[in-house]
């Protein structure tokens, strides 16, 4: 499996980015490293991003995104795509906030904001894109100086700038798409177990970073899904990654390394084991005897 980008964690594992974190949402300036601009980007909170300078192209499920220096994008938490950045000079520039259920659902109930309900049928989109108006230009402009003095934010007072610019979105072409994407979390705040799970038991996260996907503590989570599949869900998703393991083994020409890290595992050793305990022989023994010149 390839590697992939878990927003906002890395940034959090990487102190040089200089996050901003409040309880709901946290902030960065992104200058990629060159080995950077090719990525694949899975994101546990929902982001709004704007291109401050160069270009980036976003490729996911509902399509190709091309948004250029000035231009700004909403992406739904839970949304897998794969970013590519250009740029002339290596000169790529992007804030980027990471926002929180709460935060949003605080910016709807406060501002009293209502609209009607997304038609039914129709499923609110998970990325769109949002052109940057003059004023909300200004607001966004009125957030850079809190990044390059860390030391002297107030952290309440780049939440009320952050609220400034939902405001301007609320208000802007996409207010109305907008405004649908932000009531339609109200009323599924949980997604489902279910569908979650089987679409992504392969991808190499933690109980944890499920968890912050579903929208649920981990404690929730760890009830719910008890209560969903009747077993823990590291049981579950061990036995889901081995049952994987065990059909590209034997039916495609994978070798044992790579279909470890195709299920999910990050550690060949502790693979080999659980492997061997679940089935009573080695991932080897059966790449083997498929094809023995392996």
């Amino acid at each position: 499996m390839s590697n992939i980008t878990i927003v906002p964690r890395s940034f959090k594992e990487q102190p040089a980015y200089n996050l901003i974190e409040l309880d709901d949402f946290s902030g960065v300036i992104f200058r990629p490293r060159k080995e950077l601009r090719k990525q694949e980007v899975y994101a546990t909170c929902h982001l709004f991003v704007v291109v401050l300078s160069g270009e980036k192209v976003v490729h996911t499920p509902e399509g190709d995104f091309h948004i250029r220096s000035g231009n700004a994008f909403l992406v739904r938490r839970g949304l897998h795509m794969f970013s590519e950045i250009f740029a002339e000079d290596h000169q790529y520039e992007s804030l980027i906030f990471f926002i929180d259920d709460r935060l949003l659902a605080d910016f709807f109930r406060t501002n009293a904001l209502t609209i009607s309900s997304p038609a039914p049928g129709v499923q609110p989109k998970n990325i769109f894109q949002i052109p940057v108006s003059p004023l909300m230009r200004a607001g966004i402009d009125a957030t850079l100086p809190f990044f390059s003095n860390k030391a002297a934010v107030s952290k309440e007072l780049l939440k009320v700038k952050l609220t400034e610019i939902l405001l301007h979105i609320a208000q802007s072409k996409q207010g109305t798409e907008f405004l649908s994407f932000v009531k339609e979390l109200q009323s599924h705040h949980k997604k489902d177990l279910l569908p979650l799970m089987e679409e992504n038991f392969a991808r190499s996260f933690s109980v944890k970073h499920f968890a912050e996907l579903s929208g649920r503590s981990l404690t929730t989570f760890k009830k719910d899904f008890r209560n969903t599949f009747q077993q823990s869900p590291q049981k579950w998703i061990n036995e889901k990654r081995l049952e994987r393991a065990r059909f590209l083994l034997t039916h495609t020409d994978l070798n044992v390394t790579d279909v470890c890290f195709e299920v999910g595992f990050e550690n060949l050793s502790y693979f080999g084991q659980l492997f061997k305990k679940r089935f009573g022989t080695s991932p080897k023994k059966i790449t083997t005897a498929q094809n023995p010149q392996k």
